[in-house]
């Protein structure tokens, strides 16, 4: 897990289906791409887990107003859609 003390962090369950719903192993799983824009930055920021069990980031600049994106990638660099994560 990559998370400090004091900070928001979101947090996933590790997907077990493809877009297309078929099954999912983990070792298919490279990692995962969380884009987030800061409260006060009209651009996102994008940073890559190379890692398939991490489930949760926790940034200084979380808050709970912060729009989070994330997705997945397979080992083929095949990403599935991106959806919106709430810090807590």
């Amino acid at each position: 897990s990559i998370a400090m003390n004091g900070n928001l962090r979101v947090t996933w369950t590790i997907p077990s289906q493809r877009e297309n719903g078929t099954y999912l192993e983990l070792d298919e799983i490279s990692g995962y791409e969380i884009r987030y824009k800061p409260a006060n930055s009209s651009s996102y920021i994008s940073e890559i887990i190379n890692s398939n069990t991490t489930t949760q980031l926790a940034r200084p600049d979380f808050t709970s107003n912060t729009i989070v994106l994330i997705a997945a990638f397979d080992t083929n660099g095949l990403y599935s859609r991106f959806v919106q994560l709430t810090p807590k």
